[in-house]
């Protein structure tokens, strides 16, 4: 099979300077040639599986119980905008799924008034699917942030960035958690935003990069696809407590290129699939500039949280709703 590499990152946390060496350059090849990779023996990746399992649960509520922590985007009645429950159970989106997400418990500070809904504290559906439900999520949040930030740092000494600047933009960051379900969509529900090489595949979420600093993806059903650099789809392997890593859009600016953000889409394979994404973010009031532009004068319109607001401003799910910062 056609598949990204797999590497242990057990070095990252207890691992020597040689060793950690080792796993850094792994990974910096793993971008260049497959533009992603999987991740195994990190700390608490037994739990990863169980932990996901319980989460996805949500989606078995009924769906007046999902729409009591929506955004607003599917009840107007709603406060949230950013955080909760969403569908796009419907034709013509950029992908046929339903999602629900959560932040950190303490959102880091909007640059502008405009961008303090990305400040949201979260919302929480107002019965829990099952027993320990909400605490499986906060549990898996910490483990991932922890995890992401190592992955993160990897990725930094590979690139030369500073490890401190790092830790300033990420450690306190506005990191999303979300769960994502993917019904089999019936033929007028197949998504039309489609790449010239998708003809003849089913689609359930088309090819697009991320907007984090990095996405770490779960998922047991297959279907997940990353593009390499040379333009090759490659499929994530189904592997037990295991993660794949798909770099975003905030690293590949900082780094001016070297570390590309990754394509990935889901494909469909005629079964019920459900993942869970965990997308690290930086602080939303930090400016996201290369090296060679740190000196620069700071620039709001360099925040995360300002492109973050013109980014959600193109989305269809929130046109009316969010105005571009322009």
């Amino acid at each position: 099979m056609n598949t990204i590499i797999s590497i242990d990152i057990s070095a990252l946390f207890n691992g020597d300077d040689t060793s950690c060496g080792a796993v850094d350059k792994q990974i910096y090849n793993a971008i260049l040639t497959h533009g992603g990779f999987v991740i195994s023996d990190f700390p608490q990746a037994e739990k990863i599986d169980t932990l996901a399992q319980k989460m996805v649960t949500f989606f078995d509520l009924e769906e007046d119980a999902k729409f009591t922590a929506a955004k607003v985007c599917n009840n107007p009645k709603a406060e949230n905008m950013y955080r909760g429950y969403e569908s796009n159970l419907m034709a013509g989106r950029f992908a046929y799924n339903e999602m629900f997400d959560i932040g950190p418990r303490s959102p880091s500070p909007a640059p502008t008034p405009g961008s303090q809904l990305f400040a949201e504290k979260n919302i929480w559906p107002e019965v829990e699917p099952t027993e320990g439900w909400r605490a499986a999520m906060e549990e898996y949040y910490d483990i991932l942030q922890s995890t992401a930030m190592a992955v993160m740092h990897a990725v930094g000494r590979a690139a030369n960035l500073s490890a401190e600047r790092l830790e300033s933009m990420f450690r306190t960051g506005n990191s999303t958690l979300r769960l994502i379900n993917y019904p089999i969509p019936p033929e007028d529900g197949l998504i039309n935003h489609r790449d010239e090489d998708d003809e003849g595949l089913k689609i359930s979420a088309a090819s697009h990069t991320d907007g984090s600093g990095l996405s770490i993806l779960w998922s047991l059903q297959p279907g997940l696809q990353a593009r390499s650099p040379d333009g090759v789809w490659r499929d994530i392997p189904q592997q037990p407590n295991c993660l794949s890593i798909h770099l975003g859009d905030v690293i590949d600016a900082m780094t001016e290129g070297q570390i590309p953000a990754t394509p990935h889409r889901v494909l469909g394979h005629g079964v019920h699939r459900q993942s869970i994404g965990f997308f690290l973010e930086p602080r939303l009031d930090v400016p996201l500039r290369s090296a060679k532009d740190l000196a620069a004068a700071d620039d709001i319109r360099s925040t995360y949280g300002w492109l973050l607001q013109k980014r959600f401003s193109t989305y269809e799910a929130y046109k009316g709703l969010i105005e571009s910062p322009e």
